[in-house]
């Protein structure tokens, strides 16, 4: 199967950039007859709609500094479908700029996405961000090359903090732990208005 490169944006919220490279076959000029060059054609998909033409700029300009590579880009509203139906027919793109997602998580597993294990960027990136990527492959690769990463905030509820008596967690264990400590009380830790689209970007204490 063929293998891609990835964008990964996940729970931190992180990017990651991982590739592969079809080289097109070289073909005959019809004015002279003689063959051309042969340019390396890749495949970008990305799902940012806003991006676009920031991508854009950034392909035009690699693309200037690399004259034998031609980055086409396809944007699409549902990349992480696209990219799934791609991947089934085996026509995966060459590069990839998602989310961490279950989307990525899956085909992390599947061995499509390169390891960038040994790639010396990683030793550019912040560990836990490495660290977060690592963590989303069963067998502990790293399945892409993290360049944004975004901040998720809490709201938690005042009113029953006092009266449970409860303490703001400042680190993930304390957190998972409050939240224990919450269900025993039979009240609902979390909730969130946009758990249907597949992420927590808020979460209430109610």
């Amino acid at each position: 199967m063929k293998r891609v490169g990835v964008t990964v944006l996940s729970i931190v919220t992180i990017a990651a950039l991982v590739c592969g490279c079809n080289v097109s076959q070289p073909s005959d000029s019809l004015n002279t007859g003689e063959p051309q060059a042969s340019k390396v054609q890749l495949r970008f998909l990305q799902n940012k709609l806003e991006a676009k033409e920031i991508f854009n700029e950034l392909i035009t300009a690699f693309e200037k500094q690399h004259p034998n590579i031609e980055i086409t880009q396809i944007n699409d509203r549902e990349a992480e479908q696209l990219l799934t139906s791609m991947v089934a027919k085996n026509d995966a793109p060459d590069l990839v700029a998602i989310g961490a997602t279950d989307t990525f998580v899956t085909l992390a597993n599947t061995a499509v996405f390169s390891d960038f294990s040994g790639d010396p960027s990683v030793k550019n990136i912040m560990p836990t961000y490495i660290d977060t990527v690592r963590a989303l492959s069963s067998s502990g690769q790293i399945n892409g090359i993290p360049y944004s990463a975004n901040v998720n905030g809490i709201l938690y509820n005042k009113a029953l903090f006092r009266q449970f008596g409860l303490q703001i967690p400042k680190t993930w264990p304390e957190l998972i732990s409050l939240a224990e400590s919450i269900r025993e009380k039979k009240q609902t830790p979390f909730t969130s208005h946009l758990k249907k689209h597949g992420r927590l970007w808020c979460l209430l204490m109610q």
